[in-house]
């Protein structure tokens, strides 16, 4: 697990994150050490999304939270690095897509998400997708369509058990 500053947090989700953060912790120090409102707050995952919150006022954050960061981040990034270009095999190639696909099976269902969010004009996803999964769900007869390519990779992962 990683720390991230609350005073001099990183921009972008993690400055979100630390928002969040000091809020939830916040609520739970008025509400004081009740069971039951602890539990109301509680995500319905088992294990804690926030963790504590050190002396030197970092956040500790669950490995799952850092992997979502870290992907916006790089999606930051990769928006800022294609400026300009049309041609897939140049975005593809931009060191903060290679990145994403670097972050590995993990990443999948946040790419998924990612593309569902962007409706009926999805980025270009697919080719992170298919270095990771090594399948291409996408007809021949839909290639070149981005929006029934997002279907596609969407109905996929919802088959998987990845979305949907």
């Amino acid at each position: 697990m990683r720390t991230w500053n609350v005073l001099t947090g990183q921009r972008n989700v993690v400055v979100i994150t630390n928002f969040v953060a000091v809020g939830i912790v916040s609520f739970l120090l008025l509400c004081g050490p009740n069971a039951e409102a602890a539990q109301e707050v509680r995500p319905p995952a088992a294990k804690p999304n926030i963790l504590h919150i050190t002396d030197d006022h970092s956040v500790v954050l669950d490995v799952e939270i850092e992997r979502s960061c870290q992907f916006q981040k790089l999606i930051s990034q990769w928006h800022e690095q294609r400026e300009g270009m049309s041609w897939i095999t140049e975005m593809a190639t931009c060191p903060a897509y290679q990145s994403i696909i670097g972050m590995g099976p993990s990443v999948i269902p946040l790419i998924l998400a990612q593309l569902e969010s962007e409706g009926d004009e999805p980025d270009h996803w697919f080719w992170a997708l298919q270095a990771i999964t090594e399948v291409n769900p996408v007809s021949d007869a839909d290639r070149g369509n981005i929006v029934k390519m997002a279907e596609a990779w969407l109905r996929w992962g919802a088959q998987q058990g990845y979305a949907g």
